[in-house]
Parts: structure tokens; sequence; C-alpha cells
């Protein structure tokens, strides 16, 4: 069950929530959340067998901290990371920066751009500093079981820099404070990315220093993601493609530092009726025809921290087509939304995902005539229809459908529950715009 919120009166969140809309007041930076991001200690196994390699991963550490602070904790490199992974189609990977598709565009990205930004230029010189050390050490310390030298490339090394600098802190960072707490403020900010079961198990990953090859990754992301349970909730929208289900999504698109440290947590929820067609629907013309999709749209731009009111006189279904003419990638043009695969609308054989374009997503399908979701589905506003949070009846409907079990108006719940935690925690906890202020037309 989920918690029963304690909320204060909705008199008093205009003025907040108004200032989550307009960014006043509020930093915009990706920042970490209350999960637990632990890596483990100890000096057997891992990535740098020999003393030869652990030693020279033992002298990078300070750069590989710095090459940290710079990629999660910089605000501008953040937002360079994550538009570079939504254009290269890893956008489900936005916050990424340990797994070796992620600092492939990382490392892309700051030999793009290393001209232009001062930042950027100084994290490859970072880069290229640990990848030349930790290629000199691979090449003093021969395989022992067949004497063979062997080279290491670039991503791999500070990949590798990176991982031992984190779990080794203690050892590396234990005569410096300073050095231990910058270590461990990383982590802080990491811990949202927690909230995802794919980064979950490479936290274990990260503990162990463990990378396995293709396949059994592939396995092990079946295993802890929610799909047979998506599967099973959602397959009467598969196998009956056009007819219309009930439909509640509550999403966490990402976090907000304020400016007296504490963080509050953006969030986004649509109820209506719909089909698997619809969701499905692709073509330019579909976020402005489907209102689901319309919180696809959100949920997206929040993600990628951009502002999304609309302007003063701006229709709104051309600002949604102009959303969809827009894709991933220069040039290619959006083909639809990601919320099929995250809701498993084309079976375990295809496409699928347990996060919608990298945030956690809590699915839900109410009973149709459950009194708090007839209610939910008239209460969206704004531009993108979505639920305005910040209300306290609407709140309280969306934990009396989530909490309702059983016949005759059960609601079957599926993917991460933290969405609906957080909302749980109270309004000092999240923000929920609606965009229903609109820029003034220059």
């Amino acid at each position: 069950m989920y918690g029963d919120p304690t909320l204060g009166g909705s008199h008093a969140l205009v003025p907040r929530v108004r200032r989550a809309e307009e960014g006043e007041n509020l930093g915009d930076s990706t920042r970490g959340g209350s999960g637990a991001l632990k890596v483990g200690g100890g000096r057997r196994g891992g990535a740098w067998r020999g003393d030869v390699r652990y030693e020279a991963a033992a002298r990078q550490a300070e750069r590989a901290l710095e090459l940290c602070e710079l990629m999660v904790l910089e605000d501008g490199a953040v937002a360079l990371r994550t538009e570079m992974q939504k254009l290269t189609r890893n956008g489900a990977r936005t916050r990424g920066l340990f797994s070796i598709t992620c600092l492939i565009r990382v490392l892309q990205l700051l030999k793009l751009l290393q001209r232009f930004f001062a930042v950027l230029r100084r994290a490859l010189v970072l880069a290229r500093l640990m990848h030349a050390a930790m290629r000199d050490a691979f090449a003093a310390s021969p395989n022992p079981s067949n004497n063979e030298v062997y080279e290491i490339d670039e991503v791999h090394a500070v990949q590798g820099c990176l991982i031992f600098m984190l779990a080794k802190r203690f050892e590396l960072f234990g005569h410096d404070q300073a050095l231990l707490d910058r270590a461990d403020r990383i982590l802080k900010f990491l811990e949202l990315d927690m909230w995802c079961r794919f980064t979950k198990l490479n936290q274990l990953r990260l503990g162990a220093l463990f990378f396995p090859g293709v396949d059994r990754h592939m396995e092990q992301l079946y295993d802890v993601s929610d799909l047979p349970n998506i599967e099973y909730v959602f397959r009467d929208l598969r196998l009956h493609p056009g007819a219309a289900f009930p439909l509640f999504l509550l999403g966490l698109t990402h976090t907000i530092t304020k400016a007296d440290g504490n963080d509050v947590y953006g969030l986004v929820a649509y109820a209506g009726e719909v089909s698997a067609a619809q969701i499905e629907l692709t073509g330019q013309a579909c976020f402005a025809a489907i209102g689901v999709l319309r919180f696809v749209a959100l949920l997206e731009r929040m993600h990628g921290r951009q502002d999304a009111r609309l302007f003063e006189g701006e229709n709104e279904d051309v600002h949604f087509v102009d959303f969809g003419r827009r894709g991933r990638a220069p040039g290619i043009r959006r083909r639809g939304s990601t919320l099929g695969p995250s809701l498993g609308l084309r079976g375990s054989d295809g496409p699928w995902s347990d996060t919608l374009g990298g945030c956690p997503l809590l699915r839900a399908r109410p009973h149709p005539d459950n009194p708090a979701f007839r209610r939910l589905c008239a209460a969206g506003v704004g531009p993108y229809g979505v639920l305005p949070l910040h209300d306290r009846a609407v709140v309280a409907d969306v934990f009396a459908v989530l909490n309702t079990r059983g016949q005759p108006l059960g609601t079957m719940v599926a993917g991460q529950r933290e969405p609906a935690e957080i909302l749980a925690r109270g309004p000092a906890a999240y923000f929920a715009p609606v965009y229903d202020v609109r820029v003034p037309a220059s």
C-alpha cells in the first residue's frame, strides 16, 4: 500500500508551484535523491589486477574525482551530456556516466565541443591523462597467464579509473577528509539514477568491479526489470488495440536543488482512457491529437530540462506538431512516443523499456468505474492535460486509486514505486507544473 500523504492546505501551495513553473528561486541542476548508492571496497578482484595497474589507477584518483565533478555537478556539462545522449538515441540513459555506451558518447562530446567550452576542454585533458597512465601500466604488466601485453582503449581506461576511485575512496582519500567528502558528494548526486532498475544492477557491478558480456548483460536486465508484470497488467491493451482502457501514469522527471541545498522532485501525472492504437500512433500530429502523448511530451521536456511553457497566442496544436517534427537525432523525424515499449504493447519480442525516456514511471490500470479515477480523468489542466498535483483533492484521489485492491474496483499497478513514494511525502518534496502560465511573446 502507498502511504497516506500528509498535505498542507492547497491555498499555501499556489505561490510555490507558480515559482517552480516559472523557474524562480530554484536551480535547474540534475541532483541526487534519497536512494542509497553504495559501492564496495576491498582490494581483491576487479578491473586492476596486479600492483602496477593498481598503483597507476591510484595515482589517477584525484583526476578521476575531478572528471566526475565536471560531468556530474557542473550544470552546463550535465545539460550537454543529456542532449548528446538524446541526439544519439540513448535517451534512456541521459544521466548515465559509468557504462561503456554512455562514456563513448561523453568522450565524443568532449572531442566535438572542447574548443567552445572550457569545462569540456579540461575534462578531455583529464580523460587523456588517465588513458595514457593506464596504457603505460598495461604495457608494463603482461598478463601472468600467457605473458601477453594487452592494450587498453580510452573508454575502458576512463571507466576503470572512475569506478576504481569511487570503490576505493576510503583507501585512496582516507588521509584527506576534503577529498573523501568530494567523493561522497559525487555518490549523493548519482543516487537518482538508482531509481532505474537497470542502474541498480550497474550499482552491484560497480561495487564488485564486474563487467559482464553483452548477452549476459541483456539477460540480467530482463531479470531485474518489471517487464513480466507490465506485460500482465497491460496485455489486454495489446490484444485489443482498438479498445480504450483506463490508464494512470506518474513519472519522476528530474530534481531541482533549491538555494537552501534541499532537493525537490519533478512529477508529472496523467489519467484517462486510451487505446494501444492511439499510444502507438506515429506521425508529426500524434502529440497534438492524443492526450496521453502530450503527457509524454511534457515528461521528455522536463527530463531534458527545457522550458515547456507555450508562448502567448501560440496555438497548442501547432506547438505539439512542432514537437512531433523534431526527432531525437538531427534530420530524423520523431516517429511517435516511447510509451508503447514502456507498457509492453508489442510483447516480449518487441521493444520494451523499464523507464519512459529515462524517467522512472509508475503505471496503473484502474477500474473504469472507480469514482476517484473518474474524477482524475476530468482533472487534467493546462496545454499538456496533466494532473495538478498541487491540489490536495487530486492527490487524495491519486492515492485512492493506487490503494484500491481487489474486486470490484481494484487497480493493477506495475513499474517503479518511487514517484508515488515522493508524492506521499507531501508538497515540500516535489513540484508538478501544469504550464498554464504562458511566456510573453517577444
